[in-house]
C-alpha cells in the first residue's frame, strides 16, 4: 500500500444511491472520499474539513450545487468544482464551477477530469517574468 496521501473529495448528491456507489467508486480509484447528502452538509464539512476536489449535483434541496459553488469558490477560490447537471443546459451560476459535465457522464471520465484538476492544482506556480528560474534578483 502507498503510503502517499490521498487527495481529499468532497462529493456531494441526494440520492443516497449514487453517493454512496460514488463514494465506492472514487475510495477504490484512490481518493478520501467525504460524502454529503445536501449542499447544507456539503458547506459544513467543507468549512471544517481539507478538501482538494468537491463534486457536486445541481439539483440540490435548499442550497443548489451552484449555490454551494458560489459559497465555496468565495471561501476558496483555488479549490476545483465539478458541477454535475441533468441535461446539457448548465443553469445559472454554473460558471464559477472549473467543470460543467452532465449527471450520466460515465465514471472512466470522471475521474480522468478529476485526476486532471488536481494535477493542475498540484503544479508550482511559474515564476514572476522577467526571473530566471533558480536566480534571486541581482
Amino acid at each position: 500500500m502507498s503510503s502517499a496521501i490521498k487527495s481529499v473529495v468532497l462529493y456531494v448528491d441526494n440520492n443516497s444511491r449514487r453517493l454512496l456507489a460514488r463514494r465506492f467508486d472514487l475510495s477504490i480509484a484512490g481518493y478520501d472520499v467525504l460524502p454529503a447528502i445536501s449542499g447544507a452538509a456539503a458547506w459544513r464539512i467543507f468549512r471544517r474539513r481539507h478538501v482538494d476536489l468537491v463534486i457536486t449535483d445541481h439539483r440540490l434541496p435548499g442550497i443548489s450545487g451552484a449555490e454551494v459553488t458560489a459559497c465555496i469558490k468565495d471561501l476558496k477560490p483555488e479549490v476545483p468544482v465539478i458541477l454535475l447537471i441533468e441535461g446539457r443546459k448548465a443553469p445559472p451560476g454554473a460558471g464559477r464551477a472549473v467543470l460543467v459535465l452532465a449527471m450520466d457522464t460515465d465514471l472512466e471520465e470522471l475521474l480522468a477530469q478529476a485526476q486532471k484538476l488536481l494535477r493542475r492544482r498540484q503544479l508550482p506556480p511559474p515564476p514572476p517574468p522577467g526571473r530566471a528560474k533558480g536566480k534571486g534578483s541581482a
